[in-house]
């Protein structure tokens, strides 16, 4: 909990008032202290009269303290602890006062023995060990910043450094040439002060050092000079032995009551607010510790001009002390930077793992792939191979859209983990951004690097199990590898040109770099950037194949095929240029100019050939355009701007198109729920499935031409087709026949029980003008409407 002062107070005073009457009682105590130096001063030139004056001030001077340090204490907004140090700190300045005033009784009984601290009455010694000892306990209790063992062990080791050279120093001045005077019970009393003064200074050094938690600073450095002064103080005795009429508390007391009173008015006048905790490293230096070793040198080099001094046995005992105190320190420092030092090379570390690996999946980043690719293809041997195999997730886009890209990362992690699997120890596996991965093969040869392929195609074979989603995913691979003109980024182009090969291939498969890639990469680059030229400038056109009805052929429908007016090349069939346009994302525009254009084209018809305009036009559709967000809303909005209804348009997909399911079926089966209809294209090519067919709400299957080639005279082809139609029957759907180029293939189709079709035996593709003149009154009844 925090230290929070929760004592219900009177109303204080006004800061006004406070300061007014805290400066007057400094000024009071200031003009004690002076007029008692002046006595003290004349005191020793002789005895002045009379002798109570000399105990005026320092009773009056320990009273004032004492109220001050209650008021002190009183203070609203200083902490618990604040108002404990400042009430105990009074409590000490209580019995300093009863101790001078039984002190000053005394000498005034028996004058001409105050000096001597062994006729100091008993219970003054008492009263002045217990005003020592409170405030001592105070300081050591106030919080301080030492948390650390090494810093523990330092603030003790400087503690006691000073506390040896200033405890050496009282002993030089204060013992010296004194049992002569004070006789075996005043040895011990001044044992036991010099003890207390070693003991101030180390607590004043452990103040300094560590700091004083709630108490203001300036308040502190006042502090510390009262008890500077009260530590020292004895030292008056080597001059007060010599004038018995003299106390040090005579002149010492009045200068402590001073220090105190003016470290309250600085924490009455300390803004109220919660107390700094300063770290380890923000420790205050002082010179405490040095001087004290300066000090006890000092007194060593007096020891070799006065050789027959007692004294210079503890001087030299205090001397080994403290240079056995200093070297520990510094060997403590000295340990303590190493481990600085380990630190530093440990964050340094730390830092560079950071700078050079993916956040995400902990794989080396594109930085640090390129480093060691730099690295292998400098110290690679002429019997090493290095290659690099380049990973991309094949629709990975599509995971992101449909559930999110907190699954998405946790795939790419899963994905990282098979990765690393798949490679040996000292492989690298990098993830280069987005769902794109490398690795760095050294030392292989053709049969190492096949298996690694292979090894991770098949990783990519199993499903991948992420918030209760199991996820297939595909990859392909582009392998590059390096010969001795090779560069760094010479070995990471090859290998992305590998794996855009390997994608136009079919996707989940790998491609070696060859030379020719590059010039076939650049020509689909300016491919596509034709292609989106002609997308803006209208290069595009139309053309429609008419669907008949079997076995008189009599067109119902027709299906819209895009073809390019290449300005170079003339007329470019959709095989020529929708490759490209799936591989670089240009099937999307493309695909809604060819739905805008084929269901304008329809409303053009109905207005100019009313009744026997076609009842549908079918627009084929890639699996991007379903994946777009907003698709079905985009289609529904073109439609009715036609002045369409959702019945007059058939949606052909492939297989490979729908067999992903997620967006693609969420997709279709919006649009089919507002009365689009759904036909299967290229029916038995792809990955063909009962479940698939139960799945994707389609309406339409339309048999590949692959199984109609042959249908008249082969019985294996025409079993086929008749299994298709016998599917799409128990299943409640349409058939068509593609590619129907004879009249033979048209009646064996008839024959199996197919009653619609389209091939060349009936129309060609022709423009949107030359559709009239294939359709007439006699254009069936019910068209392409599923039969349920």
């Amino acid at each position: 909990m925090a230290d929070v002062d929760q004592t219900p107070t009177a109303r204080a005073p006004s800061p006004i008032g406070r300061r007014v009457s805290g400066r007057a009682l400094l000024a009071s105590c200031l003009v004690l202290a002076f007029a008692e130096s002046v006595w003290f001063v004349l005191g020793l030139t002789g005895s002045p009269e009379p002798a109570a004056v000399g105990w005026i001030a320092a009773p009056v001077a320990m009273a004032m303290c004492a109220a001050t340090l209650f008021r002190t204490a009183g203070m609203p907004g200083i902490g618990i602890a604040g108002r404990r140090f400042w009430r105990q700190l009074g409590v000490g300045c209580v019995f300093m006062l009863a101790s001078v005033i039984v002190q000053a009784i005394g000498a005034l009984e028996k004058p001409g023995h105050v000096a001597l601290p062994a006729n100091t009455p008993r219970v003054a010694v008492v009263g002045y060990l217990v005003a020592v000892l409170i405030p001592f306990w105070a300081l050591i209790r106030l919080p301080g910043t030492a948390q650390t063992v090494q810093a523990r062990l330092r603030l003790a080791l400087d503690s006691s450094t000073v506390a040896i050279g200033g405890g050496l120093f009282v002993y030089y001045f204060f013992f010296a040439g004194s049992n002569d005077r004070s006789g075996g019970s005043g040895f011990w009393g001044q044992f036991v002060v010099g003890l207390l003064a070693m003991a101030v200074l180390a607590t004043l050094t452990k103040i300094l050092l560590s700091g004083a938690g709630p108490i203001d600073p300036g308040a502190l450095r006042a502090l510390a000079l009262c008890m500077l002064i009260g530590g020292l103080s004895p030292a008056l005795f080597q001059i007060t032995n010599h004038h018995p009429q003299l106390a040090p508390p005579q002149l010492t007391d009045a200068f402590i009551a001073t220090a105190v009173i003016y470290g309250c008015l600085r924490q009455q006048r300390a803004p109220r607010r919660a107390p700094s905790v300063r770290t380890d490293r923000e420790r205050p230096r002082t010179w405490l510790p040095y001087l004290a070793v300066v000090a006890t040198d000092a007194l060593l080099l007096v020891g070799i001009f006065q050789p027959d001094d007692d004294r210079q046995i503890v001087v030299a005992v205090c001397a080994v002390a403290v240079t056995l105190l200093v070297v520990t320190r510094q060997l403590a420092a000295m340990h303590e930077n190493e481990g600085l030092l380990a630190q530093l090379r440990e964050q340094r570390e730390i830092l560079r793992h950071r700078v050079t690996h993916d956040a995400l999946t902990t794989l080396a980043n594109r930085d640090l792939f390129r480093e060691r690719t730099e690295q292998e293809l400098a110290a690679g041997a002429d019997e090493a191979r290095t290659a690099v195999l380049l990973i991309d997730l094949d629709d990975f886009k599509a995971v992101n859209d449909t559930l999110g890209h907190s699954v998405g990362d946790q795939l790419l992690v899963a994905v990282a983990a098979r990765l690393r699997e798949c490679v040996r120890p000292f492989d690298v596996v990098a993830r280069l951004g987005g769902d794109e991965f490398a690795i760095l093969l050294a030392g292989v040869d053709r049969s190492g690097i096949d298996g690694i392929v292979d090894r991770v195609l098949a990783s990519f074979s199993r499903a991948i199990v992420v918030e209760s989603h199991s996820l297939l995913v595909r990859a392909s691979v582009g392998v590059a590898v390096a010969d001795e003109r090779d560069e760094t980024g010479d070995l990471l182009r090859n290998a992305d040109i590998a794996m855009y090969a390997a994608k136009a291939g079919g996707k989940g498969r790998h491609a070696y770099y060859s030379t020719g890639m590059h010039a076939e990469l650049l020509e689909r680059s300016e491919l596509a950037a034709q292609l989106q030229e002609a997308i803006d400038h209208g290069q595009l056109r139309l053309v429609f194949q008419p669907v008949v009805r079997l076995p008189g052929g009599s067109p119902i429908g027709v299906e819209a095929l895009v073809r390019w007016q290449h300005p170079a090349r003339g007329l470019l069939a959709p095989g020529a240029f929708i490759p490209t346009a799936e591989q670089t994302g240009l099937i999307v525009p493309l695909g809604r100019w060819v739905m805008v254009e084929a269901c304008h084209q329809l409303g053009q018809w109905r207005r100019d050939l009313g009744e026997a305009a076609p009842k549908a036009v079918g627009v084929n559709v890639a699996a991007p355009q379903l994946r777009q967000p907003g698709y079905a809303a985009d289609v529904l909005s073109i439609i009715a701007a036609a002045g369409l209804t959702p019945d007059d348009i058939l949606l052909e997909v492939t297989e490979t198109a729908v067999v992903e399911g997620g967006s693609t079926f969420d997709a279709l089966r919006e649009l089919r729920t507002a009365g689009v209809r759904i036909g299967l294209d290229d029916f038995g090519t792809g990955q063909s499935s009962l479940g698939l067919l139960r799945e994707c709400p389609v309406d339409v299957l339309k048999l590949d031409k692959s199984f109609v080639e042959h249908v008249a005279e082969n019985r294996e082809q025409a079993a086929i087709a008749e299994a298709v139609l016998h599917i799409a029957q128990a299943l409640g759907l349409a058939a068509v026949a593609e590619g129907v180029e004879s009249e033979a293939q048209a009646g064996r189709l008839y024959d199996i029980g197919y009653r619609f079709a389209q091939g060349f035996h009936f129309a060609r593709p022709v423009p949107p003008a030359q559709i009239p003149d294939y359709f007439g009154a006699d254009r069936g009844a019910d068209g392409l409407r599923p039969r349920h």
